[in-house]
């Protein structure tokens, strides 16, 4: 548990939230309350409202986000944000606290629901488990790397020209004899033998931290016409330029390249991308939609995504498409 007070940092606009939040949080413990809508530009980028959120992240104990339905497609790309800046727990507080509402802000990628009234012990408890988690995952990828680099180690003392450059094997001359002049010390490795070291501790690492492979039947590169996404690797390219998106665009951009000619219902795309077989009440998908719509016309590519009036949305790209 928590001995130390708690640094919280609040996403809302309404005045109730806010004063609900400070009154469950009250002094010693510090809530700093940030404007959805000022967090984030037109492009779903942080603003510089919200740089100055993440940038102090490293020294937050929670974030709180008042989850608001009109706001779920915002709401993902600010969890996006907030990931690449540091482990910190992302709760939603549902005003509502009906089970629809909590697990479409679930699904939005936050962490855990809280509703009203704030209890401040169990936010604390939230708080600590969600980082002795984070230490757990971080343990136990650790360990991964520090096998996967002893194994390299072994191989280097073993077989060490599988490690070397071509120029820099011995061929498996035996060594002096007792009686000889002992040799000179080895001239340090070249740079390129170094880089080629580095760049193998390199492969290791992104070989334990990689996701489980796909399985069978399920490509891990998809293409269709000119564009290419890379599922392992979670990267997109369009006429082999890569395109930055965030992890809900890549995973609608996932679905449609799986059915490409095909119709996809609104329905099954929320049951795919999101994981929800409900009706939310939100436009979450068109929202996506026009973020997506607008990557590929920034690259040349309008039209891709068609929109079938009544059924949904079609993926059509020709392999020549500019």
């Amino acid at each position: 548990m928590y001995d130390h007070p708690l640094l919280v940092c609040l996403v809302t606009e309404e005045a109730q939230v806010e004063q609900a939040v400070r009154l469950a949080c009250p002094p010693p413990h510090e809530v700093r309350v940030f404007a959805p809508d000022a967090l984030l530009d037109e492009r779903q980028q942080l603003s510089e409202r919200g740089r100055e959120l993440v940038a102090g992240l490293r020294k937050v104990d929670v974030v709180l986000v008042h989850w608001e339905a009109m706001r779920a497609a915002r709401l993902q790309a600010l969890c996006h944000h907030i990931r690449r800046a540091a482990p910190v727990p992302l709760l939603a507080l549902c005003a509502g606290g009906g089970q629809d509402e909590m697990i479409a802000a679930l699904a939005s990628g936050v962490d855990d629901v809280a509703s009203f009234p704030l209890y401040l012990p169990l936010l604390q408890a939230r708080a600590a488990a969600y980082r002795r988690l984070i230490r757990s995952v971080r343990r136990a990828t650790a360990r991964r790397i520090r096998k996967r680099l002893q194994r390299l180690e072994e191989q280097a003392a073993t077989a060490p020209e599988t490690l070397l450059p071509a120029s820099g094997r011995t061929g498996g001359r035996p060594s002096s004899p007792p009686d000889r002049k002992p040799a000179s010390p080895p001239e340090p490795p070249p740079p390129e033998h170094a880089r080629e070291i580095v760049g193998a501790v390199a492969r290791e690492i992104e070989d334990a931290l990689a996701p489980v492979p796909p399985e069978s039947g399920n490509p891990s590169v998809l293409v269709c016409g000119p564009l290419r996404l890379d599922v392992d690797g979670f990267r997109f390219f369009i006429h082999e330029r890569e395109v930055e998106l965030t992890p809900k665009e890549f995973d609608l951009l996932h679905y449609l390249m799986q059915h490409p000619g095909e119709v996809c219902s609104r329905d099954q795309i929320l049951d795919a991308v999101w994981g929800l077989n409900f009706d939310t009440g939100t436009n979450m998908v068109d929202v996506y939609m026009h973020f997506v719509r607008r990557k590929l016309a920034e690259q040349g590519l309008k039209g891709v995504i068609q929109t079938v009036r009544g059924r949904g949305y079609r993926l059509q790209v020709s392999r020549h498409a500019t």
